[in-house]
């Protein structure tokens, strides 16, 4: 008997593990991810691949705190590190090569952002304490020389984005009778040294994004935020969408912009936001800029928020509740199908930061084991449709920068220090 119910256990197993392997060719086509009759996706190829990333640690100063880096084919890494007893910033290097950091300034309180290029200087905000503002200066890589350019006298300067070609500024006019509700928004060109103001406007901007030689932003007018955009070449300004509800925080990559959305949303103040059929708030939406095209990347029950692109593909943080932080799933579109369809990057519903795209690369801090006080980073490859668990620590890891195939981290082991500041890491996704 004994014999005979390990047989009958046995053929049940494998009878199991047939309907296992059926049900999951179903749900896959090449390895991509296949709409079920109900509407559902599921992701596939999903695993912990460790096995493809190489992990080095850039700064062991238990004060690093990146504020602002960048890496370029160069194989550097250029950013802001707490120097000592937490007291000053130091402009730092490190090369992913051979692994070596070099300090490139001395301990300086009044570092803000930087930013590098290519070539041989860096740009950074500066906090002069004489006029009490930041001004834009360069770093010489060469002669290790810092040039103030801007030595203004009322105006501040921050750095907010940039290309190549040009530096995308944040202006603030610090004059006693200055109006504190003014925003100015200019251009620099690192070749010739130039400023270009253009954006003058009293009014709110949610969100403003440079890419190529093109600038988007939503700006509040009319009582509602709309999407703008700006041409670097030509000097024109084109609206970009002006339907009468609030569109916010932009992105642009090549020929697409991609917003979040409020055109079908309820707004009945006292209360939380929704949309008119009683469920959430916030849509995706999206312009084709060579066709003049608008046209939704998302519209269902969920709260859509915070969309980013790199090329063709959309990604963005969807939820129930609409917050940064809440039960949510991350999402990717591809914009030049005939037909988007949205599928899960993400295998769990778990609460989730939103998304950084670049390249073939989507990646987000996870929060699925939160109970244990760890908060890791996943990714998800586009091309092969695959989740990657990019960190796997005791403690809380912070996303600082994503430039494919690198993608720069803060690991702190204190889970009950939420401040930023530990130990940066830098990956190598193969």
């Amino acid at each position: 008997m004994a014999k005979q119910k390990i047989i009958v256990i046995s053929g049940t197993i494998i009878v199991t593990a047939v309907i296992v392997v059926l049900l999951i060719a179903r749900l896959t086509q090449n390895g991509k991810l296949v709409s079920q009759s109900n509407g559902k996706y599921l992701p596939v190829n999903s695993k912990m691949a460790i096995s493809e990333i190489s992990d080095d640690p850039v700064d062991s100063d238990k004060f690093s705190f990146v504020m602002y880096q960048e890496m370029q084919n160069t194989g550097k890494l250029f950013y802001i590190g707490w120097e000592g007893n937490n007291t000053a910033f130091v402009l730092k290097r490190y090369d992913i090569l051979s692994k070596q950091l070099t300090n490139l300034t001395n301990s300086d309180s009044s570092i803000h952002k930087i930013v590098y290029p290519g070539g041989n200087r860096i740009y950074l905000s500066k906090y002069t304490s004489k006029n009490k503002l930041y001004d834009l200066y360069s770093y010489d890589l060469t002669n290790q020389q810092l040039t103030n350019i801007t030595n203004s006298e009322n105006y501040s300067e921050i750095i907010i984005g940039y290309t190549n070609e040009y530096m995308l500024l944040d202006i603030a006019n610090l004059a006693t009778n200055a109006d504190p509700k003014h925003n100015k928004y200019s251009i620099y060109k690192t070749s010739n040294n130039t400023f270009t103001t253009f954006l003058d406007t009293t009014n709110t901007v949610h969100g403003m994004e440079i890419n190529g030689n093109k600038i988007v932003w939503s700006e509040g007018k009319n009582g509602n935020s709309d999407i703008f955009m700006y041409d670097i070449v030509t000097g024109h300004t084109s609206t970009i969408c002006d339907d009468p509800s609030n569109q916010e925080y932009p992105d642009i990559s090549g020929d697409y912009i991609v917003w979040c959305d409020h055109r079908n949303d309820y707004h009945n103040y006292g209360k939380p936001r929704s949309k008119k059929d009683g469920t959430n708030f916030g849509d995706i939406y999206a312009y084709r800029i060579s066709t003049g095209e608008t046209f939704p990347v998302e519209n269902t029950d969920d709260s859509s928020i915070y969309p980013k692109i790199s090329g063709n593909i959309a990604t963005w943080h969807m939820s129930k509740k609409g917050s940064v932080g809440e039960l949510a799933t991350i999402m990717v579109a591809d914009l030049s199908t005939p037909k988007i369809t949205p599928i899960p990057a993400s295998s769990q519903i778990s609460h989730k930061y939103p998304p950084l795209i670049d390249g073939d690369l989507v990646v987000w801090t996870d929060m699925r084991q939160y109970k244990l006080g760890k908060t890791n980073i996943y990714g998800y490859k586009i091309s092969t449709g695959t989740e990657i668990q990019l960190t796997s620590t005791n403690g809380r890891d912070k996303i600082e920068w994503l430039s494919s195939p690198y993608l720069v981290y803060n690991h702190n082991n204190d889970i009950k220090n939420q401040d930023g500041k530990g130990d940066l890491h830098i990956i190598k996704i193969r």
